[in-house]
């Protein structure tokens, strides 16, 4: 080949250079998923998978242990948890217990997460039981109290309806309705 009046030999870069820097790539990407994540709180390196057996059952309440069972015999077999699986909030003697299934080691992955999240649960005390008071699948939720009251806040996909929750004593209080669902 013959530029500007010189002849350039082309030069062939080697098949096995080129897959290599393919697999770099691919490597650094994949690298970098795993750091947002771990910035974002979803995966803890070195984090420890929790068994859902009786023992991990017994530490919450009836309502809360049936959900989790009931969930984890969805998943299959080597169902397990993260230690950030469930959250607590108390709002004047009142305790909250949100369960996020996004950190539940599952086979069956489809029968707690879908397009729009994973599958969190709210459950709120009343009187001596458990109450399940939010039941979507969206990507978070958080708990936070405000002047007594514990509000649900979930965290949507942007073309994901969501429900802005209110929990205040023994009610289920809606801000802004707009498409998610309380529990009954």
């Amino acid at each position: 080949m013959v530029v500007g009046g010189q002849d350039v030999q082309r030069q062939h870069v080697p098949a096995k250079l080129l897959f290599a820097a393919l697999i770099v790539g691919i490597g650094v990407l994949v690298l970098s998923a795993s750091v947002i994540a771990q910035a974002r709180g979803r995966v803890s390196p070195g984090e420890q998978w929790i068994a859902i057996d009786s023992a991990y059952l017994k530490r919450f309440p009836a309502a809360v242990s049936a959900s989790i069972a009931a969930h984890a015999r969805l998943c299959g077999p080597g169902a397990a948890v993260r230690s950030l699986f469930a959250r607590y909030a108390g709002s004047t003697g009142r305790e909250h217990i949100a369960l996020h299934f996004d950190h539940m080691r599952c086979a069956n992955r489809a029968s707690i997460c879908g397009p729009s999240g994973c599958l969190h649960q709210v459950y709120a005390a009343v009187g001596r039981s458990y109450r399940l008071v939010f039941d979507a699948r969206v990507g978070d939720v958080e708990l936070a109290v405000t002047s007594g009251h514990v509000s649900v806040r979930p965290e949507c996909k942007r073309d994901h309806p969501c429900l802005n929750a209110l929990l205040s004593h023994r009610q289920w209080h809606a801000e802004a309705p707009m498409g998610g669902r309380p529990a009954p």
